[in-house]
């Protein structure tokens, strides 16, 4: 009698199951990049291609944290900008969707903009202004934000550059410089 109690609890929840539909599994998962790259060298300012997964769904890519442009042009393919500010050698990839983000290290050489032409940005101030010193950029196009201010300064004509925005003294304002479209140097500064 044990064993027909067994056979017919088992027969019961075998019924149960086959009388409900069975509900799709909605997986989210997070866009990954694989290490097939083209080439094993890239510069600043230049494009690379990545293959992967998902990466319609990618919402944002940064690069060793440095935000950056991408265009997904399939499912599998992304090509991404690599940021003014990229310290040569090899670089993080982390695509941000909303499944989730996720990181993939790289065997490429980059060979940033600063080791090419020894370029520098310093962020300063004085009697009042904020000031954007520049180095080695000429040719490029310069925007300096200073708190809620956004200041596009055209092509750079010089190699040494000095750019000044008045704010008054004594104000702690975050001051950010895009060299390209591409955030380079960020700071918070005390006017003096």
């Amino acid at each position: 009698m044990g064993q027909k109690k067994v056979f017919a609890a088992i027969a019961a929840m075998l019924l149960v199951s086959f009388a409900y539909p069975a509900q799709a599994v909605n997986i989210h998962l997070a866009p990954k990049a694989s290490p097939a790259i083209e080439g094993s060298q890239a510069s600043a300012d230049s494009v690379i291609r990545v293959a992967g997964w998902d990466f319609k769904k990618v919402e944002q890519v940064l690069i060793d944290d440095l935000p950056t442009t991408f265009q997904a042009s399939s499912n599998t393919l992304i090509a991404i900008r690599i940021p003014l500010g990229t310290n040569p050698g090899d670089v993080t990839i982390t695509l941000v969707s909303n499944s989730g983000n996720t990181k993939s290290s790289f065997q490429i050489e980059i060979v940033s903009l600063e080791t090419e032409k020894d370029t520098k940005v310093t962020i300063g101030s004085f009697l009042g202004y904020v000031a954007v010193y520049t180095k080695n950029l000429s040719g490029q196009k310069l925007s300096i934000q200073v708190g809620n201010r956004f200041r596009e300064v055209s092509l750079l004509t010089n190699n040494f550059t000095a750019n000044l925005t008045r704010v008054g003294s004594n104000r702690l304002v975050e001051v950010k410089v895009f060299v390209a479209g591409q955030l380079v140097e960020s700071a918070m500064v005390l006017v003096r």
